[in-house]
């Protein structure tokens, strides 16, 4: 997410999956608030949409996320690992490329 908002294209729609809810099954999309109030005039439908136990899950995923600052964190380790990878670069001619906004 982090490295989707460095983009200098315009970001409508991200989805996210898997991992978010340590094994739950839990999705989420982030969007714009434009994109956002057109969906929710439609009804969508989805395999476990509503399940309590895993918006619960998902909230308290959001809360740890938010209380140990990750995303600050993840920006930190991945500037440190650019920083050594582009050292690497200095002295491997074979490696002539980052895709740095995804490494954070």
């Amino acid at each position: 997410m982090v490295g989707m908002m460095a983009l200098t294209a315009e970001t409508l729609l991200v989805m996210a999956w898997q991992g978010i809810g340590n094994g739950l099954p839990l999705a989420a999309v982030v969007t714009t608030p434009e994109i956002a109030a057109v969906m929710a005039q439609r009804l969508h439908f989805n395999t476990y949409g509503g399940n309590p136990m895993c918006s619960a899950a998902g909230h308290a995923v959001l809360k740890v996320l938010d209380s140990e600052q990750r995303q600050q964190h993840c920006a930190s380790v991945g500037n440190h690992l650019l920083h050594r990878l582009r050292a690497l670069q200095d002295k491997h001619a074979c490696i002539f490329a980052f895709l740095s906004h995804f490494c954070l």
